[in-house]
């Protein structure tokens, strides 16, 4: 459970082949039915979501980080992932695997400057391992891009479509190539 930027509180759910997600407008009195969320896989497993900044201002950008870590299988507890967003749980850009192979319950906690402490299981739930994940390593590029919905494409032409990137970070996206 982790409480976004604009005030309201994410409820994140173990289950089998993916988490569940809903939300809460009234601080955790209520909640929207849960939803299946497919770019979290896991095998019905502990994890953690965790604000980055849990006390910046709701304007800025930092306010919207958030760390998901759990297992990413859909079928057995292995591989523990630890999951960046942008965009208060919206979409996932930054992804490292902490451990390969066995492992399974893991949380996490912010220190302050955008790093996270994280337990986690391994070996078998034997091991108990604890690491300092640095988020602004992970390699993320926090500006997703969008295109218009209900675009209908036709094979074999040559189609424009303009495409929207959403810078959520504070600096600036570095330019690429065109496409």
């Amino acid at each position: 459970m982790v409480e976004l930027s604009d005030g309201r509180v994410l409820l994140n759910i173990r289950a089998s082949g993916s988490r569940l997600n809903a939300i809460s407008e009234d601080g955790g009195v209520t909640y929207t039915e849960p939803a299946r969320d497919s770019q979290q896989v896991e095998p019905g497993c502990n994890g953690s979501v965790s604000r980055v900044f849990p006390d910046a201002d709701e304007s800025d950008p930092r306010a919207r980080m958030i760390l998901l870590v759990n297992a990413e299988n859909p079928a057995i507890r292995r591989n523990v992932t630890a999951k960046l967003s942008y965009d208060d749980g919206q979409a996932w850009p930054g992804r490292v695997v902490l451990e390969h192979g066995s492992s399974a319950y893991a949380t996490a906690t912010p220190l302050g400057d955008g790093r996270m402490a994280i337990l986690l299981e391994r070996e078998g739930y034997s091991v108990i391992s604890h690491c300092v994940l640095d988020t602004e390593r992970m390699g993320a590029l926090p500006a997703p891009l969008r295109a218009p919905e209900n675009i209908v494409l036709t094979a074999g032409q040559t189609h424009e479509i303009v495409l929207t990137v959403d810078n959520q970070g504070r600096g600036a996206v570095p330019q690429g190539p065109s496409l």
